[in-house]
């Protein structure tokens, strides 16, 4: 971090560096090995292929009685300590997304993701095939914790664009899989959506409401990236990213049903 903290300084005007250096969190990178389904033990960290499921636990599906495809599954024992997290130290948290027509502008926007915290992976069984629009190769998790920062797109000069691209792409290579930390984004920083969104700001239209946002933006953590992956074969539109978000409060007492998704592409 102090080398990160000494390179921004170094490169970058000063109001540039501070405003980045400000925004520093600490990350989980996810990497990513393939690896057939089979292969993978029960309750295992991992991305795609079927869900591991307590034998009284459904599926979760849309309002339109859809089955939401499965993205990933995070064993949290097997997590680096990050001190503050708020992340639960046991347990599988599980991860579902309708990658066909989820939508999160609205506040009434629910029922096209769902997250999942089995706090006891004793008993889990692997979910037998469900006819889905989406199955993700299976890839086994690796973690890695890490600086996240915000990206100086504002007021700066190409050679400052140029140090911060190499320095970001060195630090935090793609495909950008994560726990926590600042998330990536393409139109707007995603804590700041995920709040306007239940706050009804696109439809509202009032300048108004985005400054609330980005006040309450603040109660709002990040809770993992998926992002567009070409090894995987995941591809979000137009190489954009999904991401899950929760309240500090609710991360605080291992509430996962208030989980808001995001959706950003190119």
């Amino acid at each position: 971090m102090d080398e990160l903290t000494a390179a921004l300084n170094a490169n970058l005007r000063p109001e540039i560096a501070e405003r980045i250096i400000a925004s520093i969190q600490p990350t989980i990178r996810i990497g990513l090995t393939p690896l057939p389904d089979d292969q993978i033990p029960i309750g295992s960290s991992k991305f795609g292929g079927l869900p591991d499921l307590a034998p009284d636990t459904d599926w979760p599906w849309n309002d339109a009685g859809k089955t939401l495809p499965f993205l990933a599954q995070i064993n949290c024992a097997e997590l680096p300590i990050v001190a503050g997290s708020g992340l639960p130290n046991h347990g599988l948290l599980s991860f579902f997304y309708n990658d066909e027509e989820a939508a999160s502008l609205y506040p009434g926007d629910t029922g096209d993701w769902a997250v999942l915290w089995q706090s006891d992976v004793d008993g889990l069984r692997r979910h037998e095939p469900v006819e889905v629009s989406l199955l993700l190769d299976s890839a086994v998790c690796s973690f890695e914790v890490g600086p996240s920062f915000i990206p100086p797109w504002e007021n700066i000069t190409d050679a400052e664009e140029r140090f911060f691209e190499t320095t970001k792409g060195d630090l935090d290579p793609m495909p950008r899989h994560r726990l926590l930390g600042v998330g990536e984004y393409i139109q707007h920083p995603v804590l700041y959506e995920v709040a306007g969104s239940l706050l009804d700001c696109y439809r509202k239209k009032d300048p108004t409401c985005w400054d609330q946002a980005r006040q309450d933006a603040s109660d709002w953590r990040m809770l993992l990236q998926v992002d567009s992956d070409d090894d995987l074969d995941i591809m979000w539109g137009d190489s954009g990213i999904v991401s899950f978000a929760i309240r500090a409060d609710d991360l605080a007492r291992q509430d996962f049903s208030r989980v808001r998704a995001n959706y950003q592409c190119h």
